[in-house]
């Protein structure tokens, strides 16, 4: 039996998500994450290395025409990622108190499907100022994707049975402030 009922495979739909119970797969990793703080200055870190293995993938002859490789696929999974961000704050509080940060993301290759979107980088940066000259206001500015990277960040399936695969593009470089008053005490 295929999808449609009539075990022609070359007729079936493409522009679908078929989910069988196909095997046993095994998925192994690291996750870690820390702070070091020295005074004023911190530093963060993060980041995961996934190892995914199938163990057993047992299907049908009707859905073995669906199965681009011999290996249960783990969509949109990247095998590796790292995040380090830096966080200083300015000792000028008679004034105003200046926090300055910056992050970085990496995401390697994610498979969707028969494609692979690429690896990507990402830089974020923000300067905040805090009960500025001793009154209950805050004023942020901030950058994301500060290098204006062009990254597919995610598949989408629209097109699979006309010959492409599509992707949705991460946000482009924005940057923007911020300001806050808090009321109250």
């Amino acid at each position: 039996m295929s999808p449609d009922g009539d075990c022609d495979a070359t007729n079936d739909p493409q522009t679908g998500t078929l989910l069988v119970n196909a095997g046993k797969s095994r998925v192994a990793g690291i996750d870690y994450d820390g702070r070091i703080g020295l005074g004023n200055f911190a530093f963060t870190f993060g980041g995961n290395f996934l190892d995914t293995k199938t163990r057993e993938l047992a299907v049908s002859a009707a859905i073995a025409p669906y199965l681009a490789d011999r290996e249960i696929p783990f969509n949109l999974v990247a095998k590796t990622t790292f995040t380090a961000g830096m966080r200083y704050v300015l000792p000028i509080e008679s004034v105003t108190t200046v926090t300055l940060s910056g992050d970085y993301y990496h995401s390697s290759p994610l498979s969707f499907g028969s494609a692979r979107l690429p690896s990507y980088d990402i830089v974020n940066f923000r300067a905040d100022f805090g009960n500025i000259y001793g009154k209950p206001i805050d004023l942020s500015l901030y950058m994301t994707n500060a290098f204006d990277e062009r990254y597919q960040q995610l598949g989408a399936v629209t097109g699979a049975a006309l010959g492409f695969d599509s992707a949705i593009f991460g946000a482009p470089r924005q940057y923007g402030l911020s300001l806050r008053y808090r009321f109250g005490g």
